[in-house]
């Protein structure tokens, strides 16, 4: 299913080879069911991604995750030259983790 909202396979394997990649196909047909578009499933597939991948590096499981290394990703990922989050930051002011 995860096929559908990136049909390169480069980019798919780099996906769902990080620490969020078991997880990946799940949420996006969660997503799917929830009546995201395929866009805005992409970006947040990125954004899920991007977060796993900064919580490795910085040796937080995703299950001691809290608010505070969410606003650190967030900060961390900075914002366009409109001053839009950028694509691997979208969705993050409307989660809480506890």
């Amino acid at each position: 299913m995860i096929e559908r909202f990136f049909p390169n396979e480069t980019t798919r394997e780099k996906l769902l080879e990080g620490p969020m990649g078991p997880y990946l196909p799940r949420l996006g047909v969660k997503l799917l069911e929830l009546g995201y578009n395929e866009g805005q499933i992409r970006r947040l597939l990125r954004t899920a991604s991007g977060l796993g991948n900064f919580l490795h590096q910085a040796g937080i499981s995703l299950a001691d995750a809290g608010d505070g290394e969410l606003e650190a990703y967030s900060a961390n990922r900075g914002r366009t030259r409109t001053g839009r989050r950028t694509e691997d930051g979208t969705g993050l002011s409307t989660i809480q983790l506890r």
